[in-house]
């Protein structure tokens, strides 16, 4: 099966996997900033830091995943097999 790409030259997955990661790092680092408006209410701040946790997380095992997917990618285009 071939692998769509992007106008860009990389896959259509990588670039999809890299926009999550961006988006999830994002997501932190916005939220990180409310947390200053949420002084006054627990179960808001609460909520934001539960929020944060889950997207450091997300982001993570995006980054593990992506570095999968460049392996494999370079593998397949040099017909070396990935370590």
């Amino acid at each position: 099966m071939a692998v769509k790409t992007q106008s860009t030259g990389v896959s259509n997955a990588t670039y999809d996997l890299v926009s999550i990661l961006y988006h999830s790092l994002q997501a932190v680092e916005t939220s990180q900033r409310y947390l200053d408006d949420l002084k006054g209410d627990a179960q808001q701040r609460a909520f934001v830091e539960r929020f944060i946790e889950s997207n450091r997380r997300c982001a993570e095992e995006c980054r593990e995943v992506l570095i999968q997917a460049l392996q494999s990618e370079k593998a397949a285009t040099t017909g070396k097999p990935r370590h």
